[in-house]
């Protein structure tokens, strides 16, 4: 994303219209390219969720940050979807939250192979690994024979340093 402080808030707000209730944001004025409903953006892909991209004076924006912006007048430091999907834009769906704390609420990584964030099989100890990240540590929360008690540490941790109860969980793009 390109420059998006060069955009007021005023501008925004001249600009767009932001539904808080739906988090659709679509054109005050339509030009003949826009889409025949008048929503803004489309849909891309980054890193493993999908977001809504704004095009507005040559800067790419995503429309959460939008969102956000005509809500309170100001840039956003991080925006965390709550539910943990990035095209909901609902205003009830967006907190204001730094990387570490937006970390904290992420889903299930595409490459999990034991059903659950932070348990994995270590195949030399033929056990079960559970660990977790927070503050910039790596917590190794032991080794155990059944995954049931490697999930177990890991959902106590996951309470102990904070993680929001839907990290880690499948969710919809």
């Amino acid at each position: 994303m390109s420059k998006p402080n060069t955009l007021t808030a005023d501008e925004a707000r001249r600009r767009l219209n932001y539904d808080p209730d739906t988090g659709l944001i679509t054109w005050k004025l339509r030009s003949p390219s826009a889409s025949k409903t008048g929503r803004c953006g489309c849909i891309v892909k980054r890193r493993h969720t999908h977001y809504i991209n704004i095009n507005i004076n040559d800067m790419r924006l995503y429309a959460h940050r939008l969102a956000w912006l005509i809500m309170t007048g100001e840039w956003p430091i991080g925006i965390d979807h709550i539910d943990g999907n990035g095209t909901n834009n609902a205003w009830n769906n967006l907190r204001e939250v730094g990387q570490a704390e937006n970390r904290k609420n992420m889903r299930k990584a595409v490459t999990n192979t034991s059903g659950f964030t932070g348990v994995h099989w270590d195949s030399i100890r033929k056990q079960w690994y559970a660990q977790i990240r927070s503050g910039g540590k790596q917590i190794q929360l032991g080794y155990f024979t059944n995954i049931a008690a490697a999930i177990a540490a890991r959902k106590s941790a996951d309470v102990k340093y904070g993680f929001h109860p839907n990290h880690g969980i499948d969710r919809a793009h």
